[in-house]
């Protein structure tokens, strides 16, 4: 991979160092042949992946076999062409179900057209009757011609429709004409379906009216006119009147509505009680369902209306598969919890494998979010996610979503980079180095930047907020990039210990993990640094390990950079020590209690209560449709294991052992007593002896 190519081997000078990282960051995001974007595939995607180019190699082979190119005009025999295809149908095409009928169908034309070409058009066979007859042609064809062969040969095989044979016929209603039926039914009768009065294409009858041309319309009330005729016993007319993308209701058929119309005077009846529709007069007024001639059915064969019987009618379903999923329907409605009732009521039994090697990336995960990492690795249930159909029209703006994708992108890129302004993006210019103009040019092809003079100004201001990112890293005397890793196997108690890695770190005087994110400042980048800073401390003591966080102003009202540092309390790396052991102790037993039950810990609203930072309206309003951004209250996980509830609900609520209150000042306070605050601007810089050992 990318990663073992452009290895730097010891004692490679910082220069080199970031050269390097340049090209690979500039091969990160080279496009494609074509200039495609590169699409990142996971293990489940390389299957599909094979199969689509397995297809295209077979479709470029067959593509070289049979159509011309410019070197040659690919002529061949009909005994040639007919292998030629056979090997293409073997290939490409393969037969449904029971319609295995349709390639012997082809083989025998295949085969037909080779014994009718024999001894046909042959110079060398004209004197040899007997060769004649039993050698195929040797006259050359070309692929036009061999489809205009085929051409009669694959077109389906034409019949005169049957009257009389008394059982089912499909056909036009016109063709029912002075037939009795006992039976007619005439599908999709809608108003999409039928013709209009503009003209189609390029008629040109329809622009210039005269007496005796065809109308459409009136064509089409005939054919529903002599399908009226023919049924003798039932008509069944059958209609969507609705989208079939949205479900929405739409207008029907202007015929429909005249023949409900007719059979209304007929009857002597109203339209509305013909469809079944409440009449508007008072309760009591008027029989709605003495004849009704319009039923509405489900769009689920499962739907339980369906195998539903009422004042004694028949079902209108009787499939016993769909029955079966109605019966399953109807139980989980009854078993559906109500709103605030919450998912367990007991603990599950401890599982000591789970928690006798804890990797320090899955602890961080849980903190993140306790009551999904239940669900998922404990039961095993994932909720899916709503997924967002891709844009079909060009982007005039940078989407929140996007323009952070677009930074992060921009961000891990000017890590790489010699000098903080090299990511800047100039206003009437572009981006005026190599490795930025490659990742402007795979953003575009991958469809997520609007037009150039659109996508301008965002991307000045995207590149300027990197830019004070990486200067700000340079002001406090942090040194980039971040290259250095630690391993962690921290033994806790006799059956518990912490394995993993801290990355990107810095070394020096003060060495620890550093943190350069484009986001603004959230709990998790606190509780991830912390996890990092008790592991480091509690396996290596003799070092003042010290975690920097950097990230985006706090708020839009804020333009300077975020810039926050930590380090364990403790005079001495003995008390650093004890300080780091303690605490992961007492996050270890809320990690084990988290995988028994579902926490009432909140990464937002947590720390919001906590810190009194307003936790109500961090947990927002179940339901609530006009938040700008999704709240904790509605999260899908959250809504299974507690029901919907408000933040007075949550805050007086008891589940199980836990409690909302005391689970946020159980992490939070650990985390607050163990780590101290450090003011980078007044830390100590480091030493020119250091600087030139680092270089």
């Amino acid at each position: 991979g990318d990663d073992l190519r452009d290895a730097v081997p010891p004692g490679t000078a910082v220069a080199e160092l970031a050269e390097a990282a340049g090209v690979s960051a500039a091969r990160k995001f080279a496009l494609a042949t074509g200039g495609i974007a590169p699409m990142p595939l996971d293990d489940a995607g390389i299957s599909t992946a094979g199969r689509l180019a397995e297809a295209v190699r077979t479709l470029a082979y067959i593509h070289d076999q049979v159509l011309p190119d410019s070197s040659s005009d690919k002529k061949k025999t009909i005994e040639e062409w007919g292998d030629a295809l056979r090997v293409a149908a073997d290939l490409m095409v393969a037969p449904a179900r029971f319609e295995y009928w349709q390639r012997s169908q082809f083989d025998t034309m295949l085969n037909d057209l080779v014994r009718d070409s024999q001894g046909a058009g042959d110079p060398e066979s004209a004197g040899d009757p007997e060769s004649a007859e039993d050698s195929a042609s040797q006259v050359l064809l070309t692929f036009a011609d061999v489809r205009a062969l085929l051409k009669m040969g694959l077109e389906g095989a034409k019949s005169k429709a049957r009257m009389d044979v008394g059982t089912i016929l499909v056909a036009t209603p016109g063709q029912l004409a002075a037939v009795p039926y006992r039976v007619v039914c005439i599908l999709g009768l809608d108003a999409d379906a039928l013709p209009g009065s503009r003209a189609s294409g390029d008629d040109l009858i329809p622009t210039a009216p005269a007496v005796g041309d065809r109308d459409p319309r009136n064509e089409a009330r005939a054919e529903l006119l002599a399908a009226l005729i023919a049924a003798q016993d039932h008509l069944v007319i059958t209609c969507a009147s609705r989208d079939v993308r949205t479900n929405n209701k739409v207008p029907e058929s202007v015929m429909l509505d005249d023949l409900l119309k007719v059979i209304a005077q007929t009857t002597g009846l109203t339209v509305q009680d013909l469809q079944g529709v409440e009449p508007s007069q008072g309760e009591g007024e008027g029989d709605t369902g003495a004849f009704t001639v319009m039923t509405t059915h489900t769009r689920q064969a499962f739907d339980p209306k369906n195998f539903s019987v009422d004042g004694g009618e028949q079902p209108i379903s009787f499939d016993p598969a769909a029955c079966q999923g109605a019966v399953a329907l109807l139980n989980s409605q009854q078993n559906q919890p109500v709103s605030n009732q919450v998912f367990m009521s007991e603990s599950l039994p401890a599982d000591d494998s789970a928690t006798a090697t804890v990797e320090l990336t899955q602890l961080g995960y849980f903190f993140e979010a306790p009551v999904k990492t239940f669900f998922r690795n404990r039961l095993n249930v994932y909720i899916p996610k709503a997924s967002e159909a891709s844009a079909s029209e060009l982007p005039i703006k940078l989407g929140s979503l996007d323009a952070s994708e677009v930074g992060r992108a921009l961000l891990e890129l000017g890590l790489t980079m010699p000098a903080a302004d090299s990511v800047r993006f100039v206003p009437d210019e572009g981006p005026t180095q190599p490795q930025v103009l490659a990742l402007h040019n795979s953003l575009r092809a991958r469809g997520l930047l609007p037009p150039e003079s659109l996508a301008m100004p965002q991307l000045s201001e995207l590149s300027a907020d990197v830019s004070n990112l990486l200067v700000e890293a340079e002001s406090i005397g942090v040194r980039r990039p971040a290259p250095h890793a630690h391993p962690i196997d921290l033994r806790l108690s006799e059956d518990t210990h912490i394995v993993g890695s801290v990355g990107n770190c810095l070394d020096g005087d003060r060495p620890g993990p550093l943190r350069i994110l484009y986001s603004r400042p959230k709990p998790k980048h606190q509780i991830r640094l912390a996890l990092d800073l008790l592991v480091l401390t509690a396996t290596d003591p003799s070092q003042h390990w010290r975690g920097v966080l950097i990230t985006r102003p706090e708020s839009k009202a804020k333009t300077t950079v975020e810039q926050r540092s930590w380090s364990v309390r403790g005079a001495t790396a003995k008390d650093r020590q004890s300080e780091a052991l303690g605490a992961l102790k007492e996050l270890l037993e809320q990690y084990k209690d988290g995988l028994l039950y579902p926490l009432p810990l909140f990464q937002q609203t947590s720390y919001a209560f906590f810190k009194n930072l307003k936790p109500k309206e961090v947990w927002g309003t179940p339901g609530d449709t006009y938040s700008d951004y999704p709240k904790e209250c509605d999260d899908p996980y959250h809504s299974l294991a507690f029901g919907s509830l408000s933040y007075n609900e949550l805050f007086a609520a008891q589940f199980g052992e836990f409690n909302f209150t005391t689970e946020s000042n159980r992490l939070w306070s650990v985390i607050e007593d163990a780590l101290t605050v450090e003011n980078l601007e007044t830390a100590e810089e480091p030493s020119e002896d250091d600087t030139e050992e680092d270089e």
